[in-house]
């Protein structure tokens, strides 16, 4: 048991850091753009207070010569009066201006100098420079245009009354274009300082105008800072202001489902009825996913539910039971109910196969609709479909044409659970029928049979383009050429293919086009025989690939066919998730994947050998996440995890002698350290035959403190880490929580699936 001081003693000397370098720190835009205010009312500050030194010199320098000139000045009684006036004035208002600027300077300096001397920025705003700005520039202007001009004027008064009239000609004939010269020189030097100010104001609004979108937390800035917030806590943000609830209520409707039951309980806590005096009371509905299970139309509460929030409904998830509603209740639930809704979602036992309620299938439609396209009402924002049936259920044909009709804007198109293929001809006729298939984008059937691929190859003559086609089996019916012809039309647009098994015996194969967008290919095959392409080149024919997943056991796997080193002699540069075949055992043909996948930086592996695990550590230590599921025939995990031997490794847990340990000396393999930038790591153990126990026939696959002190602990950069069992003790989670990042989200579970620490740490 170690205290508080052996855990940072242990941390200290035992757990080696990687080598340190030099951080720098990455500048703050909102301090930078208040250290630039601060800086221009410094600026400002230190301006007045030079403008303020130069009039007293400039004003003491023109005051004492007239003063001197007039004391001093000899003047015969033969001089003209007329001179002597136009001297006299001249002189005095050359000393009331000059003595004006320096009163001006003589009672705003020290005020100004009391500012500066303490040399701080912050304090700037303390001067009163900016209040008194116009008297500082009165004073400027006086002691450094009208002093000077008055002060050339007295010189030239002065060479008529002491001089010769020759002389005095010649004087001022010099001083009068110097005169002039020195005011238009006054006016252009204005007019560009006036210039210079107007664009340095230009530009600090624009700047301001920047700094003002920094200072308000922009509407993007918040909505990625909400995505760390967990969904229990969205409630409580939401109380922040007002812009935490804006950003958060789209979240609160898209992530967080209600539960609408037929025993008028609404979730576990509340009932129905008080969620509705709830939402009757708040200012807006901030919840748009809900579950509909079992609920009486007729019900009024349930008629309340969606005067209230019908209008909000974003996803719509309907579960029915047998006889529960027919295909007329459920087409005007959505018309007049649920208007706005963009996923809907249609399961259980209970779907409209036939109408029994209603004398006529589809009445005549009324004009109370709120969208209507050319006398038809629609759902203008559905975009997503989905139909999860049990065995032996269908959708009535007329109730899935009107519903496609209405799906004007269809995007995606789910239909699951169901084995009979003639469903998929029903559900694709009605789509073809409808018209409403050129913007569908996304296709993922249950079971598809030729005469539903043929339907689908005329659709995409018709100009559907397809991004993403799924199909989880084919039927025994299905030609080569059929599936081959379907990918080939659409080989432009796909960016994700996911090919399953084929029923029965039959052997297809298909050659696969080259596709350039396809960002994610799946291979699958598990119960039935896999769908070969033959030898294909991933750099050539998929060369922007970036996730690659072989749901297969890998001993039946033809790795020649799906990993052929003679045809893969140029890397695939652009995956980067991979997901390993299941059952791998050969290193050989780890390696070979290593080298036709070098920049892998996410990998999946399920059931692999012993001998696989610390390999991988060795050819892939840019691993960012790593997804790891063993059974209990895996064996020495902490040497596998560590690189240290499994004696060693029983000797250091049965002594707790963690801190003791040289871990340089004793390692002889790779280690799960390697992985420097690991930041998610996934590890799931689980019987290995689930089928006949749910308990660990061994608990020598469970990782213990050794991973964790020795492995686990290197992993600075590690974001997320879950272990869903181990027999990693309290202490030990404890510091391995102290080792990761602030906001790392851990969950370490016992051999027993009991969590030992659960951390989602997002505000420290």
């Amino acid at each position: 048991m170690y205290d508080a001081h052996e855990l940072r003693d242990f941390q200290r000397v035992y757990i080696q850091e990687p080598q340190s370098t030099m951080e720098v720190e990455e500048e703050d835009p909102v301090s930078a753009e208040l250290e630039a205010v601060n800086y221009l009312m410094w600026r400002r500050l230190q301006l007045s207070k030079a403008k303020l030194k130069g009039v007293t010199e400039m004003a003491a320098l023109m005051a004492g010569f007239s003063v001197v000139a007039t004391v001093e000045l000899d003047i015969s009684k033969t001089k003209n009066d007329y001179l002597l006036v136009a001297f006299t004035v001249t002189t005095a208002f050359l000393v009331s201006t000059t003595m004006f600027s320096i009163l001006i300077a003589t009672c705003l300096l020290p005020h100004i100098e009391a500012v500066t001397k303490l040399n701080s920025v912050n304090i700037a705003r303390d001067s009163p420079h900016d209040d008194l700005i116009w008297y500082i520039d009165l004073a400027w202007f006086l002691a450094n245009t009208v002093s000077i001009c008055l002060f050339i004027l007295d010189v030239v008064l002065l060479s008529w009354i002491k001089f010769e009239t020759v002389p005095a000609i010649c004087i001022t004939s010099i001083m009068v274009p110097v005169l002039l010269l020195l005011c238009v020189f006054s006016l252009v030097f204005y007019r560009q300082t006036v210039h210079h100010q107007i664009d340095l104001a230009d530009r600090r609004y624009d700047e301001l105008r920047q700094m003002g979108k920094k200072l308000r937390i922009g509407i993007s800035v918040l909505q990625e800072l909400v995505k760390y917030i967990r969904q229990r806590d969205i409630p409580r943000c939401r109380q922040v202001c007002q812009k935490w609830n804006q950003v958060l209520i789209p979240r609160m409707r898209s992530e967080i489902q209600v539960k609408c039951l037929d025993q008028a309980s609404f979730g576990k806590l509340t009932r129905l009825a008080k969620f509705l005096s709830v939402m009757e009371s708040s200012h807006e509905i901030p919840f748009g996913n809900y579950l509909l299970l079992n609920l009486n139309m007729s019900d009024p509460l349930v008629e309340k539910f969606f005067t209230l929030c019908g209008l909000h409904i974003h996803t719509l998830r309907v579960q029915f039971m047998p006889n529960d509603i027919d295909i007329c209740s459920l087409r005007e639930l959505l018309l007049l109910r649920a208007p706005a809704v963009v996923n809907l979602s249609v399961e259980g036992q209970g779907i409209p196969e036939s109408v029994s309620n209603h004398p006529s299938l589809f009445p005549q439609w009324s004009g109370y609709y709120l969208h209507c396209q050319g006398g038809v009402p629609t759902l203008p924002f559905l975009e997503s479909i989905q139909f999860k049936t049990e065995e032996g259920q269908k959708c009535h044909p007329g109730f899935l044409l009107d519903l496609f009709r209405g799906a004007v804007n269809l995007r995606n198109l789910t239909f699951l659970k169901y084995s009979d293929p003639t469903y998929s001809i029903i559900i694709l006729s009605a789509l073809h029928h409808s018209g409403n298939y050129l913007q569908l984008k996304r296709i993922h059937m249950e079971r598809l049979c030729e005469s539903a691929f043929r339907i689908l190859i005329a659709m995409s003559h018709d100009g559907m383009q397809l991004k993403e086609f799924s199909f989880q089996s084919l039927a025994e019916d299905v030609k080569s050429s059929s599936l081959e012809q379907l990918i080939s039309c659409h080989k432009d647009t796909l960016e994700s293919l996911y090919l399953n098994e084929v029923m029965g015996t039959k052997n297809l194969q298909i050659r696969l086009p080259s596709m350039k967008r396809l960002r994610k290919l799946t291979r699958s095959a598990i119960c039935s025989s896999q769908i070969p392409f033959g030898p294909i080149c991933y750099a050539k024919h998929l060369p922007n690939l970036e996730e690659l997943s072989v749901f297969a056991f890998a001993d039946e796997l033809d790795w020649n066919e799906y990993f052929s080193e003679t045809v893969n002699w140029i890397p695939c540069i652009s995956l980067r998730k991979l997901e390993l075949p299941i059952n791998l055992k050969d290193l050989n043909r780890l390696r070979r994947l290593c080298k036709m996948f070098p920049s892998v930086t996410k990998v999946i592996v399920s059931s692999p050998a012993d001998e696989i695990i610390p390999l991988m550590w060795e050819l892939w230590p840019e691993l960012e996440e790593l997804h790891l599921s063993l059974t209990d025939g895996n064996s020495n995990i902490d040497s596998l995890f560590t690189g240290i031997p499994n004696q060693e490794c029983g000797i250091i847990n049965a002594g707790k002698t963690y801190g003791e340990v040289d871990i340089e000396r004793i390692r002889i393999g790779p280690s799960i350290a390697y992985l420097r930038g690991l930041k998610k790591l996934n590890l799931e153990i689980s019987p290995k035959d689930i089928f006949s126990s749910f308990c660990l026939q061994s608990t020598s696959c469970l990782p213990t403190d050794i991973t964790g002190y020795f492995g686990l602990a290197y992993l600075s950069n590690l974001e997320e880490l879950v272990i869903t069992s181990s027999e990693i003790s309290k202490e030990c989670a404890v510091f391995l929580l102290s080792k990761f990042q602030k906001f790392a989200n851990i969950r370490i579970c016992d051999s027993d699936g009991r969590p030992i620490i659960k951390s989602n740490r997002i505000f420290c």
